[in-house]
C-alpha cells in the first residue's frame, strides 16, 4: 500500500475500530499490561499503543511519554498501518518524512521508532503497538520476533473476547485459517471431517463436498488407522498433541511426509465437542534440509583447510564449532567447547595491560556489526601459553536478516611480531605530533575500563578542541595549521602526569587520559591545561595568533560499556556546545582565550563589541575557481571577515571568529556581514552571475527570526536571492539537523542556495544529506591535502563526487594549496577548488 492511500479513513476499518472499542476504558489496564511487559522485555524507555481514527492519532496505554491525541500525518505509525509487517527506523532523523513528525521534530523527540500494525482477522489494519527512544538504536532478530508476536497475541486475545461477544458458538474457527499454508481441518469426535479449509483441499486434493462427512483415516495409510484412533480418543479427554512426524495420503493415492498437530475445541461449558487438526507438507522442507547438509560438508571442509582459527557461535555467545587451527591455539577441541561461553575458549587480554575486556564476539552480537580488531589482543592456550593474533568477527545472520550467531576469523602473528616494531609503532602513533592515535587510546580506554570495574576506580577522560586550527588553515595555510597543533601537542605533553596518556583524537582535537583520576581532580588539570595554552601566542610570519582550548571533561567508570559507547557520548555532547561553552556546562573555570595583539590584553567581548560601534569590520571575498570546462560557469566568491583592532592592525578571522562564537556574538557579526555584504553588492560593479557565499554560525543556524531579516535584506539591497549562498558546517548542520532542516527551507523559499562545508570527516553525514537541500558540497581540506600521493584519500573525495552529482549537487575542494591537486581533482570530477594555491582573500575594493 503506497504513502499516497493510508488507510486511516477507509470506511470498514473504522467500523472495523469501533467493533473492537480499543479505547474503550474496559480493554484499558489489558492493553497497558501488554506495552509494560514488551517495553521491560526489550529495554526500551518508551511504548504506546497508537490508534487511528480518522484524522487523529491517539496514543493509549502508554509507557515512558503520556497519552495524547496528535493531528494524524505519516512519518509514524499512519505510515505502519499502511504497510505490513514491522517497521523499524533505527534513527527517524534518516527518514524525510518521519524527521518531520511532531512526535520526532520536538525538543528531546523519539529518535528511535519500530511499529508493527494491529491487524484483525478481516485484514484491517486497526492502529500499531509501538516502540520508541531518544536515542538511536538497532533491534536484534530476536526483538524484532518479539515485537512481532506481542503484536500478534494482543490482535488474537481482542479478536477472541469479540468472538464470546457476538457469537454462542464458542469453538467456531476464525476465517483467517484459511489463508494459511497449514492444512486446517476439524472432524467431530467420531473422527467424521466437518470443515475443511482451501489449504486442506489443496494439500489433499478433496473438495469440501468429497471429504466432509467422511473419516479422517481416510487421509492415512492403513496401518496408522488405529494410531489416527489413539489420537482422537487423547484429544477428547482434553489432551494436546503437538507436532509429530507422520505420513498422509492424497486423494490421488500419493504418499507424503507431514508434521501434523491435534488439539481439542471446546464449548462455553468446557466440554470437548470437536477436534482441530493441522497438517503441512513438509516434502520441500526435507529437500531443503539435504541440500543444507550437503552445503554444511562442503563448507566444513574448506574451513577445516584453512590456517586460520575459526570460531562459531550461537546467538548467545556459546560456542558451536572450532576448526583444528582454532583447537591448536586455544587448547580446546569443538566437543569440549561446545555450549560454553565462547569468552572462556577464546581467552583474549590486551597484550600490554594483560587485562580481558568484554570480547568482540559479545560487542558483535550485541551491536550487530563486523569488528576488524588490530594486532593488540593476546591469545591465551589452556596451558598458558599466548600468541599474538588478529582477528575479524562478523555477525551470522538467517534470510531474515536476523543474528543467529556469530563467527570470529584469526591468525597467529607471533612469528611477525620481532619485525613490526616500526610498523607497530606507526600503527599507534599520529605521525604529525608524535602522540597516540585514536586507535590506540580507544585500546588503552578499554583497560581503562577493565580497571574500573575490578578495583572501583574512576578515570576520567577530557576530550581538547583547538578552534584556532581550522581558522588558521584558512588563513595561513596548512603547514602554518601543522605546526600550530606541533606546538600545542609540546606544551600539552608538559603539563600532564607520567601515567596519564595523551593522544591526537581528531583534526584539531586531543584527548587525554587521566587514570586513577576523580572529576574534582580532573577538574584542576582541566585547568592547567586551559591556562598553559590560553597563555601561548602562536606567531607565523609575522602574524601573532593567540591559543585556546575548548575542553569537555566525561567520567570513565565501570557502567560504561565499551570505548565506542564513550566516544559517541563524548562527541555528540560537545556536538551540541559551541566554542567555549564546554567548561563552563560542567563547572570548570573558563580561561581568556582572547589577548588581542595589544598592551593589557583587552577583554574579547569588549574587543569584539567596540569592532562593531567603531565599525572596525572589514569584509574580504575568496575566489572559488572552476575546474572543469563547463560553459558559463558561475563564478563564486566566499566572504571573509577581518577585523581592525584598537591599534589599526588588522586581524585574520584566525583571531577573533573563534572568540566571537564564544562569547555569543557570533550571530551579531553573521547579521552584520549580511548586511554589509548585500549593501556591497547593490552598489558595486562586481560580476552580475555571481554567486556570493556567506558564513553562518551554529547562533544564527538556531535563530528563527533569521529567515525574516534576510527577507527584509535583499529586499532592501535589490540583490537577486539566486546570488547569494549561505554555508553552514557539516557538524553544526548534522548536530542541529531539525533546526538546519528548517533554516534551508525558509531561505530555499526566498531563492538563496546552500553549501555545506568540511563535508567528508563523518560517514554519517552520507545518510543526513537527502535531508539537506544543498546546492555545493565543500569537501574537507584534511582530504585534499595529500590527495595526490593518499590513495584512501582520493578514494574518499571520488566516492563523495559521484554521490554529490547521483544527487545534483556540485562539489567544491578545500584548503587547495598546492597546484599539483587540481590535476586529479579534476580526474575525480570536482567541480570547483579553492585555496591559497589558486586565489587568495582580497578586500571587496580590489574584486570591483
Amino acid at each position: 500500500m503506497s504513502l499516497d492511500h493510508l488507510p486511516a479513513i477507509d470506511p470498514q476499518r473504522l467500523a472495523a475500530l469501533h467493533q473492537h472499542s480499543l479505547l474503550h476504558p474496559r480493554h484499558q489496564p489489558a492493553l497497558a499490561r501488554v506495552t509494560r511487559i514488551l517495553a521491560s522485555a526489550l529495554n526500551a524507555p518508551i511504548a504506546f499503543i497508537s490508534i487511528i481514527d480518522g484524522e487523529k492519532v491517539t496514543l493509549t496505554a502508554t509507557q515512558g511519554i503520556p497519552a495524547q491525541t496528535l493531528t494524524s500525518v505519516p512519518g509514524l505509525c499512519v505510515t505502519t498501518i499502511a504497510g505490513e509487517g514491522v517497521r523499524i527506523l533505527p534513527d527517524t532523523l534518516l527518514d524525510p518524512v518521519a524527521a518531520r513528525h511532531p512526535l520526532v521534530a520536538r525538543p528531546s523527540g523519539l529518535r528511535f521508532y519500530a511499529g508493527v500494525p494491529i491487524t484483525t482477522a478481516d485484514g484491517f489494519n486497526l492502529g500499531s503497538l509501538c516502540l520508541a527512544d531518544t536515542k538511536p538504536r538497532q533491534l536484534t532478530g530476536r526483538d524484532i520476533g518479539i515485537l512481532h508476536d506481542v503484536g500478534a497475541m494482543l490482535i488474537a486475545d481482542l479478536d477472541a473476547e469479540l468472538t464470546r461477544e457476538s457469537s454462542s458458538d464458542a469453538f467456531q474457527l476464525r476465517e483467517m485459517l484459511q489463508s494459511l499454508p497449514v492444512a486446517h481441518f476439524t472432524c467431530r469426535l467420531d473422527g467424521t471431517v466437518s470443515r475443511w479449509s482451501e489449504a486442506a483441499q489443496s494439500t489433499f486434493e478433496y473438495t469440501p463436498e468429497q471429504i466432509i462427512g467422511r473419516h479422517v483415516s481416510i487421509l492415512a495409510l492403513a496401518r496408522t488407522h488405529l494410531e489416527i484412533s489413539t489420537l482422537l480418543a487423547r484429544v477428547a479427554v482434553k489432551e494436546r498433541i503437538d507436532w509429530f512426524d507422520t505420513v498422509r495420503v492424497t486423494r490421488a493415492g500419493e504418499m507424503f511426509e507431514t508434521q501434523d498437530a491435534v488439539y481439542p475445541l471446546v464449548n462455553e461449558a468446557g466440554d470437548v465437542v470437536e477436534v482441530a487438526w493441522a497438517s503441512r507438507d513438509v516434502r520441500e522442507l526435507k529437500r531443503l534440509d539435504a541440500l543444507i547438509w550437503e552445503s554444511h560438508e562442503r563448507f566444513e571442509a574448506v574451513v577445516e583447510s584453512i590456517a586460520d582459527g575459526v570460531v562459531m557461535t550461537d546467538v548467545a555467545g556459546n560456542v558451536e564449532y572450532l576448526n583444528p587451527t582454532a583447537q591448536a591455539l586455544t587448547g580446546w577441541t569443538t566437543a569440549t567447547a561446545r555450549g560454553k561461553s565462547v569468552g572462556e575458549v577464546v581467552d583474549l587480554v590486551h597484550k600490554e595491560s594483560l587485562e580481558r575486556a568484554q570480547h568482540p564476539i559479545d560487542t558483535c552480537l550485541r551491536e550487530g556489526i563486523r569488528l576488524d580488531l588490530a594486532a593488540h589482543s593476546l591469545l591465551v592456550h589452556r596451558d598458558g601459553r599466548t600468541f599474538n593474533i588478529e582477528d575479524i568477527v562478523a555477525p551470522v545472520r538467517d534470510r531474515d536478516g536476523a543474528i543467529v550467531g556469530a563467527v570470529m576469523v584469526f591468525r597467529d602473528t607471533s612469528g611477525e611480531r620481532a619485525d613490526a616494531g616500526n610498523l607497530a609503532y606507526l600503527g599507534s602513533h599520529d605521525p604529525l605530533t608524535g602522540l597516540a592515535n585514536r586507535r590506540e587510546l580507544e585500546s588503552q580506554i578499554e583497560a581503562a575500563l577493565v580497571t574500573a570495574a575490578r578495583e572501583n576506580v574512576e578515570h576520567t577522560l577530557l576530550l581538547l578542541e583547538l578552534p584556532q586550527h581550522r581558522l588558521v588553515a584558512a588563513a595561513h595555510g596548512r603547514v602554518a595549521a601543522d605546526e600550530l597543533l606541533k606546538q600545542v601537542a609540546a606544551l600539552l605533553r608538559a603539563q600532564i602526569r607520567d601515567v596519564d596518556m595523551l593522544a591526537r583524537f581528531g583534526e584539531d582535537q586531543f584527548a587525554v587520559l587521566l587514570r586513577h583520576c576523580p572529576a574534582g581532580q580532573a577538574s584542576r588539570i582541566a585547568g592547567q591545561l586551559q591556562k598553559a595554552v590560553g597563555g601561548y601566542t602562536f606567531v607565523w610570519h609575522a602574524n601573532a595568533i593567540p591559543t585556546a582550548l575548548r575542553i569537555s571533561v566525561f567520567p570513565v567508570h565501570a557502567d560504561i560499556r565499551n570505548a565506542t559507547t564513550l566516544f559517541e557520548t563524548a562527541e555528540t555532547t560537545r556536538g551540541l556546545l559551541d566554542f567555549g561553552h564546554s567548561l563552563r556546562h560542567r563547572g570548570l573555570r573558563q580561561q581568556d582565550d582572547f589577548p588581542v595583539n595589544a598592551p593589557g590584553n583587552l577583554d574579547a567581548e569588549r574587543a569584539i563589541t567596540s569592532a562593531f560601534t567603531e565599525d572596525r569590520f572589514r569584509l574580504y571575498a575568496q575566489k572559488i575557481v572552476p575546474l572543469l570546462p563547463v560553459e558559463a560557469a558561475q563564478e563564486l566568491y566566499e566572504f571573509l571577515v577581518h577585523m581592525v583592532d584598537g591599534h589599526g592592525r588588522l586581524l585574520s578571522p584566525a583571531v577573533f571568529v573563534g572568540a566571537a562564537s564564544r562569547d555569543e556574538l557570533a550571530a551579531d557579526l553573521d547579521r552584520w556581514v549580511v548586511r554589509s555584504a548585500l549593501r556591497t553588492l547593490s552598489r558595486e560593479e562586481l560580476a552580475p552571475a555571481s554567486s556570493w557565499t556567506i558564513n553562518i554560525s551554529t547562533s544564527t543556524l538556531n535563530d528563527d527570526t533569521f529567515p525574516a531579516f534576510v527577507h527584509a535584506q535583499l529586499a532592501r539591497s535589490g540583490v537577486p536571492p539566486q546570488s547569494i549562498c549561505f554555508e553552514l558546517s557539516e557538524t553544526a548542520a548534522v548536530t542541529n539537523l531539525a533546526s538546519a532542516m528548517r533554516f534551508t527551507d525558509a531561505l530555499k523559499a526566498l531563492g538563496c542556495r546552500f553549501s555545506l562545508s568540511q563535508f567528508g570527516t563523518s560517514l554519517n553525514t552520507y545518510a543526513y544529506l537527502r535531508n539537506l537541500k544543498v546546492d555545493y558540497l565543500k569537501i574537507d581540506g584534511s582530504l585534499v591535502r595529500d590527495i595526490v600521493d593518499d590513495p584512501i584519500d582520493r578514494a574518499v573525495v571520488g566516492s563523495i563526487s559521484h554521490i554529490a552529482h547521483v544527487m545534483g549537487i556540485q562539489t567544491i575542494a578545500e584548503h587547495v594549496e598546492d597546484i599539483t591537486v587540481l590535476e586529479v581533482l579534476k580526474e575525480l570530477g570536482i567541480d570547483y577548488a579553492q585555496g591559497y594555491a589558486i586565489a587568495k582573500p582580497l578586500p571587496l575594493t580590489i574584486l570591483s
